[in-house]
């Protein structure tokens, strides 16, 4: 008879809080936030309500770890924002071809679709933190941009708004038997923001050209 470690259990609890996790930001983003109770998250998971008190403590507490999960990886993301070895269009890309993948999986479609709104003014404060220093970084991008010649002088508050404005709002009308692909996506939205804000040909700025002084910082000051 096969005898059961304590790591094995340890491994099934920490597996099944994960399908807890799965299961309640799906039902959150097909039936919405106040419509899900935890009677049907536990049964969606094949679990009495009662078991399910083991794993979390509140239906908000399991919203709020949806979407923390929806920014796991990001840490790396936005340092690799920072490398000035890569052409400022090729990091804009790389950033918003992994964010999109992202907000397209469970968590990330419970971020775009729920939101922060129905969390407490702790736990929203944490998630609005995560998002503003997204924007942040893809402000100084821009910048970076802007500065080395190869963006137009533009309010970069506004840009960012713009572009993470067009990316969050995928999972609000790509169903999951879309024929376009979320990289198609990507791509599309991409060369549309960046030849909308280039002073460069693409060709150009895709081959990583030389970095040119630029003085457009003077369009940021007042934002």
């Amino acid at each position: 008879m096969a005898v059961t470690t304590t790591k094995q259990r340890k491994t099934s609890k920490v597996n099944k809080f994960e399908i807890i996790l799965k299961e309640a930001a799906r039902l959150f983003c097909e039936k919405g936030y106040e419509a899900t109770s935890l009677d049907d998250v536990a049964d969606a998971v094949n679990i009495h309500k009662a078991t399910l008190y083991h794993y979390i403590k509140s239906k908000e507490e399991i919203l709020y770890l949806c979407l923390l999960r929806s920014f796991e990886g990001y840490e790396q993301r936005l340092e690799e924002l920072k490398d000035a070895s890569v052409p400022v269009a090729d990091r804009l890309r790389r950033f918003f071809s992994t964010l999109i993948e992202a907000q397209n999986n469970e968590f990330g479609r419970c971020l775009c679709l729920v939101g922060r709104q129905p969390l407490g003014t702790e736990s929203g404060d944490k998630i609005l933190e995560f998002q503003r220093n997204m924007g942040f970084a893809v402000r100084r991008l821009l910048q970076e941009g802007i500065d080395n010649g190869s963006f137009k002088p533009c309010d970069t508050r506004l840009a960012a708004n713009m572009i993470f404005g067009a990316f969050n709002s995928v999972p609000k009308w790509r169903g999951p038997d879309a024929q376009t692909s979320t990289q198609q996506i990507a791509e599309t939205y991409l060369d549309l923001f960046i030849s909308g804000i280039s002073l460069r040909p693409k060709a150009m700025l895709d081959s990583g050209a030389k970095k040119a002084p630029g003085a457009a910082r003077r369009a940021n000051k007042t934002t």
